[in-house]
């Protein structure tokens, strides 16, 4: 016996015990009429099986295809949010005739001048709302704004709760998130070091680490970058060209990576965008977790003294902000000596072709 697949039509018999799918009668094939003794329109369950295995294959064939569209817009949905970023920021240089100091401390209010701000304290904290607290305003997110005491720690009070509200336009819809849409910060001690704050995939570049062994020394590449430790930094001091200079980019678990957060930047550490290869491409010496030993000492609210670098969940590269506003995405193959030039505001350097 052989299980057909019989359209049932208006004024066909069918055999005594059919079972009816809808339209679609299954029934035994008793070898009446037709060639091989099938039918007309009957299908054997052999021929079913190869129309499923086709049907199979071109799914296979196209999700690859979805996909890919899929990530393109995630990847277009990530750029939009950093040039909203970028605006945001120019709105407050706009107002204030300056960009936000790059480590906003507890004691040392906006204005405060950079050599009466100890250089300990750069590591040591207390952290108030810093640069993607401050310009919250200009990202539609006055009423969150409002709910921040810039003056207090960010552990704090109202920054408490406040800190623990996600930003849309501080998520990149392609980012993973190992640690959740909440974390503790590495690399600092809170006074609560299991408090969880809200992440932000985009952080501030300060400058850059020495990557390859003709980089400048490193006095002239870390802190020179789109933003300045204990200097509120404008338009002018961009002698490289803003066109040049990163401003934001994409990090993958940077460890300070909350919004709230009073120092979120880093120096460049990364030979490459989407490594964790260090000076002259050496493996395994960028610490995203944090430096310290065991390792069962690093990640949330425990690393210290980590390292980082750009770094995505898109295939291929990662988007960077650079000061004028405009957005590029930068691809892994991106060399050493580009990536410094482009990490640092008043290097000299022509940037050599990406």
């Amino acid at each position: 016996m052989r299980l057909c697949l019989d359209r049932g039509r208006p004024g066909r018999s069918t055999d005594p015990t059919p079972v009816a799918f809808g339209w679609v009668v299954l029934r035994p094939d008793r070898g009446s009429g037709g060639r091989d003794g099938r039918g007309p329109g009957a299908f054997t369950l052999v021929e079913l099986l190869v129309v499923v295995a086709i049907i199979a294959v071109l799914v296979g064939l196209l999700l690859p295809a979805v996909q890919k569209v899929r990530e393109s817009a995630a990847r277009a949905k990530c750029q939009n949010n950093l040039k909203q970023i970028g605006l945001a920021l120019q709105n407050y240089h706009g107002v204030y005739q300056r960009f936000p100091v790059g480590t906003a401390l507890v004691g040392y209010p906006e204005g405060t001048p950079p050599d009466a701000i100890p250089l300990a304290a750069l590591n040591a904290g207390p952290y108030r709302p810093g640069l993607f607290a401050a310009i919250l305003p200009y990202l539609e997110q006055e009423p969150l704004f409002r709910t921040l005491a810039m003056d207090a720690a960010i552990d704090d009070g109202p920054n408490r709760t406040a800190g623990q509200t996600p930003v849309a336009a501080y998520l990149c819809p392609s980012a993973k998130h190992a640690y959740g849409l909440k974390k503790a910060p590495h690399s600092l001690p809170l006074a609560d070091p299991t408090l969880e704050l809200a992440v932000t995939d985009y952080n501030g570049l300060n400058g850059a680490m020495r990557l390859y062994p003709a980089a400048p020394p490193g006095a002239q590449l870390q802190d020179r970058g789109g933003f300045a430790e204990r200097q509120p930094l404008r338009v002018t001091d961009f002698t490289d060209g803003t066109s040049q200079t990163i401003d934001v980019v994409e990090t993958v678990n940077f460890g300070r990576g909350v919004w709230v957060h009073g120092r979120p930047h880093y120096n460049q550490a990364a030979y490459a965008v989407n490594s964790a290869n260090g000076f002259d491409n050496t493996p395994g010496t960028v610490f995203p977790d944090g430096s310290n030993l065991p390792v069962a000492n690093r990640g949330p609210g425990r690393g210290a003294a980590g390292t980082w670098g750009m770094s995505s969940d898109h295939p291929g590269g990662a988007n960077a902000l650079f000061v004028d506003g405009s957005v590029r995405f930068l691809p892994n193959s991106l060399p050493p000596q580009t990536l410094t030039a482009f990490a640092t505001r008043d290097g000299g350097e022509v940037a050599p072709g990406e």
